[in-house]
């Protein structure tokens, strides 16, 4: 009875192991939770000031198309953007307001205007480019009015002094939603492409925080260049890698992944669609692939982790099913490239677009949690967290509008099995072979292991696990008795 037993667990412990390893050859990346950390549930919320007598706290108003920067001590600060403001809390505005936002205490706080030391003040902006080094802040950018009226400028903020400056020097010609890269450890800002009236840009431009002068960077000739865009997503790897997503060009919504090299001034086309409007290609969730590509979209939220991998989420685009220009909507899917095996893993998130966002409990994690589809919002990364505040989107109610609500999103741990794999295999794996292949030949192992178990496990006596114990059985050897007959005389 004791040994049936043993039997039987010791089985049960090898068919477990081999089940945990064929599982393993698969899951390469682990999803994360998102958490509602603050702001409304509901689209299209006013700002909130802080007043002394009901000590209500302060919070920025549903809006999009803001800038940010983070100072020396992780502070976020976020300046203008379009919605609803603290002068004018009913109404859609043009903003200038400068707002501070401390991660660690999760706490809003707005700069007064008095505070500068010159007086003197940006005007509102939407949609601005800005970067940070050291305590010296650039900002660049304005508004287009209705009467195509420009004021776009170059502002430069001391945040010690609180003082805002004009650079009177050159500056890029005016344009809106433009792609840009700050390197706030060595001092560099380049902006690319962006829109004025019915022109798209596609030059690229260089701040130096050393001499605080813009310079139009010109690429070299007979090398491939992306096509003329707006509002495409941006990641900052060093020490020479731009990379470049997506946006919209006069051709459409583009799906387009691209190397900027600053240092050799080349672009490098890596992966994607060359031609708009192509649908998402999202694979197993959680699992890279070859063929895996988020769809075309612009004004996507970004981040880079600590890692080097690039982090999208959301914008206006192509889901799984679009087939033209007119079929395409708000997403709300999260994506990782892994910039080391050049693949795409759909981390988490729907397929469709236009889904409902799951508020959940504030502060409370959970795996149904989910931000409504948005676009145009402030993204930050703070240690392994990925933030989000705001945009245009979709609320609790799926109601279209401005929101104000803010997320955390926590990087999981990714493991894998081996060295990245340059070939056609999975990223990770030590085996270079096709997913298929790898899916037939994990389901063979599998099967196999399955049928040889129950063979061994059914018997009457585990003859393979327990071979050492079986006690010597005693040969006997049977021989013919031999009689001899005696016949008695007579």
């Amino acid at each position: 009875m004791k040994n049936t037993f043993l039997s039987t667990a010791a089985c049960l412990v090898w068919l477990s192991v081999l089940i945990s390893f064929v599982h393993n050859t698969f899951v390469t990346v682990q999803n994360g939770h998102w958490v509602w950390i603050d702001g409304n549930n509901t689209a299209n919320s006013p700002s909130s000031v802080k007043v002394k007598k009901t000590g209500d706290k302060e919070f920025p108003g549903a809006r999009h198309g803001v800038t940010a920067w983070k100072d020396e001590n992780n502070r976020v600060w976020m300046f203008g953007g379009k919605g609803y403001g603290v002068n004018e809390p009913k109404a859609i505005k043009s903003l200038d307001e400068l707002w501070n936002f401390d991660p660690l205490k999760k706490k809003w706080a707005l700069v007064n205007k008095t505070v500068a030391s010159n007086k003197s003040w940006p005007s509102s902006c939407v949609d601005c480019v800005s970067c940070s080094h050291k305590d010296i802040t650039v900002l660049f950018g304005g508004v287009v009015t209705r009467k195509k009226s420009l004021n776009f400028k170059t502002w430069v903020l001391n945040l010690t002094l609180k003082s805002w400056v004009v650079l009177e020097q050159s500056s890029p010609p005016a344009r809106e939603k433009s792609t840009y890269w700050c390197d706030n450890k060595e001092g560099f800002l380049w902006l690319y492409g962006g829109l004025y009236s019915i022109k798209d840009f596609n030059d690229m431009w260089q701040f130096n925080f050393q001499n605080m002068n813009w310079t139009q960077i010109t690429p070299l000739k007979n090398t491939p260049t992306p096509t003329a865009r707006f509002g495409s997503s941006s990641w900052l790897q060093h020490p020479d890698k731009l990379y470049l997503f997506g946006g919209q060009s006069v051709l459409g919504s583009m799906s387009d992944l691209w190397i900027y090299r600053p240092s050799q001034r080349t672009w490098e086309f890596v992966k994607g669609k060359k031609k708009p409007l192509q649908k998402g290609v999202y694979g197993n969730q959680g699992i890279p692939g070859n063929l895996s590509l988020p769809g075309c979209r612009e004004e996507a939220l970004s981040w880079t982790d600590s890692k080097g991998h690039l982090w999208l989420f959301g914008g206006r685009g192509c889901d799984a099913h679009t087939s033209n220009a007119s079929n395409t909507g708000l997403l709300s899917d999260l994506w990782m490239f892994n910039t080391s095996s050049a693949s795409w893993s759909w981390i988490s998130g729907p397929s469709k677009k236009n889904e409902k966002a799951v508020y959940g409990k504030k502060g409370v994690p959970d795996p149904k949690n989910m931000p409504g589809p948005r676009e145009d919002s402030l993204t930050f990364r703070q240690g392994g967290n990925l933030w989000i505040f705001g945009g245009i989107g979709q609320d609790k109610n799926e109601r279209p509008g401005l929101l104000n609500d803010m997320w955390v999103y926590s990087i999981p741990t990714t493991p894998t099995l081996g060295p990245p794999s340059h070939g056609k295999g999975l990223p990770g794996d030590t085996f270079d072979m096709p997913y298929s292949q790898r899916l037939m030949i994990a389901f063979g192992i599998l099967t196999a292991a399955m049928v040889i178990s129950i063979l061994v496990c059914y018997r009457k006596e585990c003859n393979l696990m327990y071979w050492r114990y079986k006690k010597k059985v005693p040969r006997v050897k049977y021989e013919p008795l031999k009689v001899k007959m005696q016949v008695p005389d007579v």
